[in-house]
């Protein structure tokens, strides 16, 4: 509807897809932010311009024996890379629950499912891993959901969509209507539960029930954002954590590493989306 002939790219993990568009191979990247400034840091010219989902849609799945954050000290934590997201929500929830990390065994597992199949089959005792297998969990004796990281992150921003500084004005109309069109479908499927819940199963195959809870979740919680909202103080707590992790020297100003001129273009142009209550 918007003219836009895109060709999507898969991408493992945030950093390729942050080289590749760098290097003039994509021209907008949805990933998630923390990554992000420490390219800028290195002189890398890239920009926020939209939150697609800022909420954290991930849940931190644990061994039955363990009840309490703290009960993690000198337990097996899977993650993937160090510095990976993964590595990175655990470190933020250690930090903000006054936990020393160092107190914890890091296991690198690999991906957010690889995580969760680990927790099930007591590989490592907990570890983070998405909302999506919250009910596989309740049905397990293994493995339990100890809780869910907006509730204590919500400032955590999860992805959003990044260009290249130089194409905001070289290739702003090409770039809004994009982020149009992006904004439509996030809309749509906040209209459409039972198509998103159709195409999700064809796509993934997985039982309606399982992709019912994840739909319904994200919706309630505001997990996407058909404004593609960015908030500043998102930006500047993700920052923080990558500061006390020892992966970024300092917290950038807002300027350095996002714009909010793209997002509003599109809210202009396609009006306000308001919640339903």
């Amino acid at each position: 509807d918007e003219g836009i002939d895109i060709e999507f790219i898969e991408f493992q993990a945030g950093g390729p897809m942050l080289k590749a568009l760098l290097a003039n191979e994509l021209d907008i990247a949805e990933s998630g932010f923390a990554a992000m400034p420490l390219a800028v840091v290195n002189g890398a010219d890239l920009k926020f311009v939209g939150a697609t989902k800022p909420g954290l849609n991930f849940a931190l799945y644990t061994r039955p024996e363990i009840n309490r954050v703290e009960d993690l000290i000198g337990k097996s934590v899977g993650i993937a890379d160090p510095g990976s997201f993964l590595h990175q929500l655990m470190v933020a929830l250690f930090d903000v629950q006054g936990i020393d990390d160092r107190d914890v065994q890091y296991v690198n597992i690999g991906s957010s499912p690889a995580v969760f199949r680990a927790v099930l089959a007591g590989k490592v005792d907990a570890g983070p891993s998405t909302i999506d297998w919250v009910p596989e969990a309740r049905r397990s004796d293994n493995t339990k959901v100890l809780l869910y990281f907006n509730e204590y992150l919500p400032k955590y921003i999860r992805t959003g969509l990044m260009v290249r500084g130089s194409d905001i004005e070289a290739k702003r109309d090409v770039l809004v209507r994009t982020m149009i069109a992006w904004a439509r479908s996030i809309r749509y499927s906040l209209e459409h539960k039972d198509e998103w819940l159709a195409l999700a199963a064809s796509r993934t195959g997985r039982p309606r029930d399982e992709l019912e809870f994840t739909y319904d979740y994200e919706k309630e919680h505001k997990i996407v954002a058909p404004n593609l909202t960015i908030d500043p103080d998102a930006l500047r707590f993700a920052q923080e954590m990558n500061v006390r992790a020892g992966s970024q020297p300092e917290v950038l100003p807002f300027e350095r590493v996002a714009t909010t001129a793209l997002q509003q273009e599109v809210v202009r142009r396609l009006g306000e989306y308001q919640w339903r209550a």
